[in-house]
């Protein structure tokens, strides 16, 4: 009878386990994300929605705090956490000089070690995407970074401006269908040409023609292909 007994218990174990009575034993996903360590700042860029840490601020894409003791923090998103540690802050400001060279820019740090350039637009710094201290610069706005076992030091910023257009030539006054024109020629890349009417724009063009303005100073401006304006020529009748 005992066997008998032992039997009926072990066939309704097996009954209860094959009807699927199991453990969820599926592991949290950790969050997703970056961090970087630039002198006394620290930013965390989220791979995923819903990632907080505490102490940090929102910043464009960025969470970020100011630190520049070794601390500690934990990042989380809606199922769990993850501790994250970084050294005391390197915030040695790097030197640099700017060499010009057939149009571009090129950054020369002082000193020995690693450098990496952050670009920056509207005022926010691009940290996914660093480049080489080697590569040439048109214009912008740059960190310029030191690596080290921090991270990277405080960031030296510097802007580059874009050469400014030069001016138009062989200008000319014409009359055609009795009407009065002005004509130039150009060499150079741009984006467009401008009239200008006691310095107010007129008219705009991206030919080497326009209709010619009477009642104040006329004067032809080039602009770039980023934008940048030259200096206005002046026309004369």
């Amino acid at each position: 009878m005992a066997i008998r007994k032992g039997v009926w218990t072990a066939l309704f174990l097996g009954f209860i386990l094959s009807c699927g009575v199991k453990s969820d034993t599926k592991p949290l996903k950790p969050p997703q994300f970056e961090f970087y360590r630039i002198g006394r700042s620290v930013f965390i860029r989220p791979l995923e929605e819903g990632i907080v840490a505490d102490g940090f601020s929102k910043l464009g894409p960025y969470l970020v705090v100011q630190n520049e003791e070794a601390f500690c923090f934990v990042v989380r998103n809606k199922s769990s956490g993850l501790k994250k540690c970084v050294n005391r802050a390197n915030t040695e400001i790097p030197r640099y000089s700017i060499q010009r060279l057939n149009g571009f820019s090129y950054i020369r740090p002082a000193g020995e070690g690693e450098f990496l350039l952050f670009r920056l637009k509207d005022g926010m710094v691009s940290l996914e995407k660093g480049m080489r201290v080697s590569e040439p610069l048109s214009f912008g706005c740059f960190w310029l970074v030191k690596k080290s076992q921090e991270g990277f030091s405080q960031p030296a910023e510097f802007c580059i401006e874009p050469d400014l257009p030069k001016e138009v030539s062989n200008v000319q006054i014409f009359t055609a269908w009795g009407k009065k024109f002005i004509s130039w020629s150009y060499e150079g890349d741009y984006l467009k040409f401008v009239i200008l009417l006691d310095g107010k724009e007129v008219y705009s063009t991206t030919g080497f023609y326009a209709p010619f303005f009477e009642g104040g100073e006329l004067s032809i401006q080039v602009i770039g292909i980023n934008g940048e304006r030259g200096r206005p020529l002046k026309v004369y009748p």
